[in-house]
């Protein structure tokens, strides 16, 4: 099966990938997101463990999010 979107997810991942190539910290990643009020799926808030989570799994296996996301 394929990915199928969720808007508010697909934006916030492509923002978490975004700034983390751009070099910015987890915790900064995490803080933005929260300031944003942009909550996790089963979560209060974010955490840099999370965004550190999303992170290495996306640099593991890039080619699952290629075509939903484009070229994060």
């Amino acid at each position: 099966g394929q990915l199928a979107p969720h808007p508010q997810e697909f934006d916030t991942l492509r923002l978490i990938l975004r700034w983390s190539k751009a070099g910015q910290k987890n915790q900064t990643i995490a803080n933005k997101l929260n300031t944003r009020k942009l909550r996790p799926r089963s979560a209060r808030q974010w955490t840099r463990f999370t965004i550190r989570q999303i992170v290495l799994w996306h640099a593991k296996s890039p080619h699952v999010l290629v075509g939903v996301l484009g070229r994060a």
